[in-house]
């Protein structure tokens, strides 16, 4: 069954890979407070935009900082072995679902057959009295 979600997840892998630039996970964008422009948009929404630079004024005269920030990844491992490795743990988990479901019915007809022993031993005690 293990070698089953391995081939699952890797064709998963095969049919889902998609190639894309890297990109950043976030943007900062820093703007002088006083140079920026509110402009109201619909339904309440404020979007704040530095007001366009003319040719009179030098860029050196409204400094704007652009900082592009990567998040880390959790692991170094490539999207496929990850994906591999979550198929994985999900048919770890199952298995212990369905582990622990059979103990649960077990116990359940262990406790009724016991039920069963003391009624008909209650109904001896009764019956010799």
């Amino acid at each position: 069954m293990k070698e089953d979600s391995a081939v699952r997840a890797q064709s998963y892998v095969s049919s889902s890979t998609i190639t894309s630039p890297n990109i950043p996970h976030q943007l900062s964008i820093s703007v002088n407070p006083d140079l920026t422009a509110t402009i109201k948009g619909y339904k309440d929404r404020v979007i704040d935009i530095p007001p366009a630079i003319t040719e009179d004024e030098s860029s050196q005269e409204h400094p704007s900082t652009f900082q592009v920030v990567g998040i880390p990844s959790s692991s170094e491992e490539e999207p496929e072995e990850e994906v591999l490795e979550v198929a994985l743990e999900d048919e770890y988990h199952q298995n212990m679902s369905d582990f622990y479901r059979g103990e649960t019915e077990h116990a359940k007809e262990t406790l009724t057959s016991i039920k069963r022993k003391v009624a008909r031993i209650t109904k001896l005690i009764r019956f010799k009295e």
